[in-house]
């Protein structure tokens, strides 16, 4: 059988002072959720006369580890759904433990095994999901049990049935179900992941919104650096469609331009890529065979200085430029024909790239999707995180925000910047392995009409705080994808404003956009066509944030 959990936040009422805020972009102010616990439908339960009571247990595992239990008599459920007796919690993350039990008190059902070891995030304005319930001597529901097929909690994607022993394929790694010790809890240093339990001490994973490696706390320090997404400006500023390294046709090897940024306090690299860089029969530049060969080298040398690598997948194909972010499969775009499917096989071909390289922390799932909504992109970005990290569960995916599509900010969000509704509306993808990805940038890219008010650049965190910043707040992890600049003028505002901003909020991790002198609205951080000359200016901007 199974019952219906719905979690209803509640401002409660008037009267009843200092249970309830918000804070200046109208969103309810962090650590004053309260949620309204409530099992809406429990007729399978009840059409057995035996349970004369239910107890619940709500064990939070996060922020104060509070444990919030009741029991209520068989006589306090009514047939009004809304009549039905509540427990009030804070938002927060929670093991739930639900008994049936007769006057005496002896347990007769209880959670399933499944349930049990799920951890449940309650944090949206109406969150439900579906619990079933097993007698004492099962571990599974019945057939003709009843209810409706479990609704997966945002934090816990659903999961193809679990193997019986190590996979080869993933490693070696055991099951989920080895990840559990007798309390049903997860075991210390291990997590949940794409139905593989797995170890911290051998994978990249977030706790307390901060990102660790195998164990120690790191801050990610990265750098764009574009050209084998293809459609860039080659070196005479004409489109070029040839899938190049850029700034390699200056005569520089790959290894000095590694050298140089890792000299400059840089410890990560974004790299953007097209289907096409996947392709071993697409022929590189610069001695390489194939581009996967040059992508190989990279990462192989990246990881000999130390240097982590952020795959990202840029566009819908290398000659898709402008058309290249709204979304796999968008009609009437150069999407088009970049279904969900192919899509979808490319992350699978880009975790296993990262399973032969140690410092590969994670995939971008696909670059400022801004044709797609958000709840398009949510289920998107949810069946994709899905493939990559039931390929490779060692590592993080990082999603970024949509655009302007159906959006539901008060300011207008550039591409990739648009998180507004991740928290309320939460992707299904493991908090130990998601990280927010924002792109954020200012005038030389586009004019917003709020860089020309007469508060600018007073009225821009409130602006980013209602884009991005507020999961900040709430727990998440962020790490900037891109931002950037001429950084001359008003844009120079802009971004003294933002990494002052960054530093205010402690959001450490960012890929700055970029190390090309190519890059027609931002620039970069070499200054020259020879990619030798260093844009100081900027290097003093980025200083604060590379020391950390």
């Amino acid at each position: 059988m199974r019952v219906n959990l719905f979690y209803f936040l509640s401002s409660l009422s008037a009267g009843i002072v200092g249970c309830h805020t918000t804070n200046k972009i109208g969103r309810p102010g962090t650590g004053t959720y309260l949620s309204a616990f409530k099992i809406a439908d429990y007729k399978a339960a009840a059409g057995d006369p035996d349970w004369a009571n239910v107890a619940i247990s709500l064990q939070r595992i996060d922020g104060d580890h509070k444990t919030v239990a009741q029991t209520f008599r068989r006589d306090q459920f009514k047939a009004d759904a809304s009549s039905n007796p509540s427990v009030m919690v804070a938002q927060g993350t929670y093991h739930i433990s639900l008994s049936y039990t007769d006057a005496a008190g002896t347990a007769l059902y209880r959670a399933c095994d499944d349930a049990t070891k799920r951890d449940y995030l309650i944090n949206t304005p109406e969150f439900k999901t579906n619990i079933a319930i097993c007698k004492m001597n099962q571990t599974t529901p019945t057939a003709n049990a009843g209810g409706t097929p479990a609704n997966t909690p945002p934090n816990t994607p659903a999961t193809n049935p679990l193997p019986s022993g190590p996979d080869p394929a993933t490693g070696g790694l055991e099951p989920s179900a080895k990840c559990f010790g007798a309390d049903g809890r997860v075991k210390s240093g291990f997590d949940d992941v794409g139905g593989y339990c797995v170890n911290r001490n051998q994978s990249f994973y977030i706790q307390g919104g901060d990102i660790y490696n195998r164990g120690n706390k790191i801050i990610v320090k990265g750098v764009n650096w574009f050209g084998l997404e293809g459609a860039s400006p080659d070196s005479s500023g004409q489109t070029n469609i040839s899938l190049k390294l850029a700034g390699l046709w200056t005569g520089r090897s790959m290894e000095s331009f590694i050298d140089e940024m890792a000299s400059l306090g840089f410890n990560a690299w974004r790299l953007p890529l097209a289907p096409e860089s996947l392709d071993p029969t697409t022929p590189a530049f610069d001695g390489f065979k194939s581009i996967p060969e040059e992508i190989d080298h990279f990462l192989t040398y990246t990881a000999s200085k130390g240097m982590l690598v952020l795959l990202d997948m840029h566009n819908c194909g290398k000659n898709r430029y402008f058309t290249d972010k709204p979304g796999p499969g968008v009609a009437a775009s150069g999407c088009a024909t970049y279904t969900e499917d192919k899509w979808q096989k490319d992350l699978q071909t880009l975790a296993t790239i990262a399973k032969a390289h140690s410092n590969v922390i994670g995939i971008d799932l696909f670059n400022e999707p801004f044709g797609l909504s958000w709840n398009d992109w949510l289920g998107m970005a949810s069946r994709g995180a899905e493939t990559v990290l039931k390929t490779n569960p060692n590592i993080l995916v990082f999603m970024e925000g949509i655009g302007g599509k159906d959006s539901k900010t008060t300011n207008n969000p550039f591409w990739g910047e648009n998180l507004f509704e991740a928290a309320t509306n939460a992707p299904h993808i493991p908090q130990s392995r998601l990280v927010f990805s924002p792109h954020v940038y200012g005038p030389s890219v586009y004019s917003q009409s709020y860089f020309n008010v007469p508060g600018f650049p007073g009225n821009m965190a409130a602006i980013w705080d209602e884009h991005f910043g507020y999961l900040k707040d709430q727990g998440y992890c962020l790490a900037f994808g891109e931002f950037g600049g001429t950084y001359v003028g008003l844009d120079k505002t802009w971004n003294d404003a933002f990494v002052a901003y960054i530093q205010q909020k402690n959001i450490p991790n960012f890929f700055y956009w970029a190390m090309n002198q190519n890059s027609g609205d931002t620039g970069g951080l070499y200054s020259d066509s020879s990619w030798r000359a260093l844009n100081q200016d900027k290097l003093k901007l980025l200083k604060p944030l590379l020391d950390r």
